[in-house]
């Protein structure tokens, strides 16, 4: 029972984790495979002087109107 409540913890933490298994004995062991974040990567812009929001997400986006 613990142990099934822990697999729904470890999912709702929203762990991208596959072949999960969870053993409870004198020690709590936890296995599985995490697979890659579907997130793209960060970007970072530094703002210049004179700027545009719609020059930063051309460059960005490569159409000025786009904002996400």
């Amino acid at each position: 029972m613990k142990a099934e409540q822990l697999k729904a913890e470890i999912n709702r933490l929203g762990l991208n984790i596959s072949d999960l298994s969870v053993d409870l004995s004198e020690k709590v062991t936890v296995t599985g495979t995490t697979l890659t974040n579907a997130e793209p990567e960060a970007q970072f812009y530094t703002v210049e002087s004179g700027d545009l929001l719609s020059k930063i997400s051309k460059s960005f986006y490569g159409y000025p109107m786009k904002c996400n």
